[in-house]
């Protein structure tokens, strides 16, 4: 999860990648290119006996107490069905044109993990930077997950 400052350098760094893109376009003509990526992951499962689960149930870690009620049935032995589309990823890879006297590229890529034990449905950042390419040199700035 990104902090406050983090989020703030973010921010900063794609309104300059974003203004440098819209002055130089405007006196070259020029359009930013963007390209569109990512992937549709849905799993379906179904537990035939309740466990210890991490991450909204993408791990099965252990099985819990076995033990029997006074009838002899099994306590933790319940059905549950889970369908999840956690792993999904969108993202956009965008290049433009000359900017400082560099040329441009920025990516930004999520998924919906979000923050598996607080929040679960939030969109989560994986990378989010900017990378000015010079002749004989580059600077990158930004995030990636792994």
């Amino acid at each position: 999860m990104l902090t406050t400052n983090q989020k703030s350098v973010l921010l900063l760094l794609f309104i300059t990648f974003f203004s440098g893109l819209s002055l130089n376009a405007q006196e070259e003509k020029q359009k930013p290119e963007i390209d569109i990526y990512g992937f549709l992951r849905n799993e379906f499962y179904y537990d035939t006996y309740k466990g210890v689960d991490a991450a909204m149930d993408q791990f099965y870690l252990m099985p819990l107490y076995i033990g029997e009620d006074s009838n002899g049935e099994h306590f933790n032995e319940q059905g549950s069905a889970h369908l999840t589309a956690v792993a999904t990823r969108i993202g956009a890879k965008i290049t433009g044109p000359e900017i400082f006297g560099a040329t441009p590229m920025g990516n930004i890529e999520v998924d919906f993990a979000g923050v598996t034990t607080v929040d679960p449905v939030l969109i989560r950042i994986r990378k989010a930077y900017l990378k000015l390419n010079w002749e004989k040199s580059a600077l990158l700035i930004g995030q990636s997950g792994h």
